[in-house]
């Protein structure tokens, strides 16, 4: 059941009530067209997933009055407020406990849904999943977590289980989170399991055992997790970090321990690939800092040369052995695949290879129209003058290029440059694949580029995974890019992990709530120099 968006409700200043619960509702008829709700002299938009709600909120409800002032309820007044809202047609005995639920969350009153929860108990209604679940991981939130909570905790978990061979993802998130406040945080294992047959990134759970793992000295757990999470690209919350720190500083007093284990973490996030945000890599720094190190914020140049202490980040080195034997595996499991001719005909792929071995030698291979398009709402005369310029780009420099797109592209006028400059295939309008673009330009050997916006993640995971990461290096250090301006960016030629020397460390980091995507091909311009003081 999502919960009811706390901007509206709070003070009713809002516009948008509840997302997506009308689905709970399969039998409310709700209007397609945005209606208003008149409350307390002020218009509300409703949007149609929350249209049913209207006549709830239309009303002058003691419940409502009583939730916006914060105040503590009785008894009698869930009697009252339960007595008031199923006198509202939309309302019934199914659904009430949910909506009231809901209320209280989207007025920020956990004090009274946690109170609606020890009524429900104390009269015997039959508490639902959803509000067990809920009601399990707000106990979680306390600050100080009593026996007797603790107790309540394990009584739902232990009753779920033993209800249910299996739980839906939701509820498994929600008492992970109860579970790893408790003595009993290593049982969650089991409802990971779970939750990971319905959840593609269980960022939250996984953080949290991490956190518990580390909160309770167990750093082999929490090790496990954090890299699991890693070699799963799943993306690990700020507590994930900080709780290893607190573990550090509470466990290894002697100073050298406290830097050796401290440093282990940012071996693993070069060795698996992790960024870690600005706000928890500055508590690192800081502690660093009092063991004799000094950090400065930096960023690379094109080349990966560090702009405060000069030095050179290791380039993405291919071998040719390892370029051969990458460019014959995206042959057999990208190109040909279970169907060779999805997307090309037998005719066609032959004179395609044979277009190839005509054309060598040559140095980027271009996606005509990727390029032509990277630029939304433009005319055709104005595609051809972006495509144009790119091929101009590399013509400049004195690189053969080969473009490759479709046949459509012959009614484009205006052609003359592109035609004068290129080696240009054109595959049948339903053909053409992005793997035809790869596969081009592993045919024109290891120093070969291409230039396209796409960055192939679904061709990257058909390729074995020992193979990906060589593929993702090869791409990283081989393909072109157009950024907003529409300028050209050049390879990479580093990757953007940690990078340990012999004087310290050089630390990407991202800022916000995001981080760069293990598969991004474009650097990050955040670093920090971590230098080690001379003695």
């Amino acid at each position: 059941m999502p919960f009811l968006t706390r901007r509206l409700i709070q003070n009713f200043k809002q516009t948008s009530i509840l997302q997506n619960i009308s689905s709970a509702y399969p039998s409310t008829r709700v209007k397609r067209i945005p209606q208003t709700v008149q409350v307390n002299d002020q218009e509300i938009k409703i949007s149609r997933h929350t249209a049913f709600l209207r006549n709830v909120l239309e009303n002058d409800l003691n419940f409502v009055k009583l939730l916006r002032e914060q105040k503590n309820f009785s008894t009698n007044d869930w009697l009252n407020a339960r007595d008031e809202l199923l006198k509202i047609s939309i309302v019934n005995e199914k659904n009430i406990d949910a909506i009231i639920s809901n209320l209280c969350f989207g007025f920020e009153n956990i004090d009274a849904f946690m109170s609606y929860m020890k009524y429900l108990k104390s009269n015997n209604y039959e508490i639902n999943l959803y509000l067990k679940g809920t009601y399990a991981s707000k106990l979680a939130l306390k600050q100080i977590l009593t026996k007797s909570d603790m107790q309540e905790i394990y009584d739902i978990y232990d009753s779920l289980l033993k209800q249910y061979s299996v739980l839906d993802g939701t509820t498994c998130d929600r008492l992970i989170q109860a579970l790893c406040v408790t003595e009993r945080w290593e049982e969650s294992a089991k409802l990971f399991e779970m939750l990971t047959i319905s959840t593609k990134k269980p960022s939250k759970a996984i953080s949290r055992i991490v956190k518990a793992a580390f909160d309770n000295n167990k750093p082999e757990t929490g090790w496990k997790y954090f890299i699991q999470a890693a070699e799963s690209e799943i993306h690990l919350l700020a507590q994930a970090f900080a709780s290893y720190l607190e573990y550090c500083l509470r466990i290894f007093k002697d100073k050298g321990l406290l830097e050796k284990n401290l440093l282990k973490m940012f071996e693993i996030c070069r060795d698996k690939e992790v960024l870690i945000n600005k706000e928890e890599l500055d508590n690192y720094l800081t502690i660093f800092q009092s063991l004799g190190y000094t950090y400065f914020d930096t960023f690379m140049n094109i080349d990966g040369e560090c702009m405060h202490c000069s030095h050179q980040l290791p380039k993405v080195v291919i071998t040719q052995e390892q370029f051969n034997e990458l460019s014959e595996l995206f042959m057999k499991n990208v190109v040909v695949g279970d169907n060779l001719y999805t997307n090309t005909t037998p005719i066609e792929f032959k004179k395609f290879l044979q277009f190839l071995k005509n054309a060598l030698p040559y140095d980027i291979v271009i996606d005509g129209l990727n390029v032509a398009l990277s630029q939304q709402n433009k005319t055709i005369p104005a595609k051809v003058e972006i495509l144009s310029k790119a091929i101009e780009y590399f013509v400049n420099r004195n690189q053969k290029v080969i473009l490759l797109g479709r046949k459509h592209m012959l009614k484009w006028n205006n052609m003359g440059y592109i035609k004068h400059n290129t080696k240009m295939f054109l595959f049948d309008n339903s053909s053409f694949d992005d793997p035809h673009l790869i596969y081009a330009t592993f045919y024109g050997g290891l120093n070969t580029c291409f230039l396209s916006g796409d960055l192939m993640r679904q061709h990257k995971s058909l390729l074995p995974k020992n193979m990906q990461k060589l593929f993702k290096l090869w791409q990283l250090s081989h393909q072109y890019l157009k950024n907003q301006t529409n300028a050209i960016n050049y390879p990479v030629k580093f990757e953007s992990i940690p990078h340990e020397d012999k004087n310290g460390w050089h630390m990407p980091y991202f800022t916000g709530n995001s981080s760069v995507p293990k598969d991004s091909y474009n650097a990050t311009s955040n670093w920090i120099c971590l230098r080690k003081k001379c003695q």
